[in-house]
């Protein structure tokens, strides 16, 4: 059974949270075009994959298995993952910020839709604790 946490939606974000809190940090930000793809890739390159290339590989497998799970279910409010985690508004359509997180993590060619998706096969553990493990 492959287990998905969707806290791991917004902790993937939490290296841009601190740039959100300070209003020096978000001024850097301001002029982001959130609905633009090449802006917001730039940003993950910049920001966010640094951060998740030092991830161990369980987190890494977990936060695959946790976007795919739920780019392909949508049971999640993205935008409510990202308001507290981002610098700028989100995109007008939030789930494009994670496709676009999704290819930048694991490249254009990989999937970031389950085929033949059985729910049976997922168990969401939703523990917020979890995340500490890594």
């Amino acid at each position: 059974m492959i287990r998905v946490n969707k806290y791991f939606l917004e902790n993937i974000l939490s290296p841009l949270c601190v740039f959100a809190d300070g209003e020096e940090y978000s001024k850097d930000f301001d002029e982001i075009d959130s609905n633009n793809e090449e802006e917001i890739r730039k940003i993950i390159r910049s920001y966010l994959i640094p951060w998740f290339i030092k991830k161990e590989d369980k987190y890494k497998q977990i936060t695959k298995d946790t976007l795919r799970f739920y780019l392909t279910t949508e049971k999640v409010d993205f935008d409510g993952f990202m308001q507290s985690q981002i610098p700028f508004k989100s995109p007008s359509i939030p789930k494009l910020f994670y496709i676009w997180l999704w290819k930048e993590y694991f490249g254009e060619n990989e999937p970031y839709l389950i085929e033949n998706f059985n729910k049976k096969d997922y168990h969401e553990d939703n523990n917020m604790l979890e995340l500490n493990r890594y």
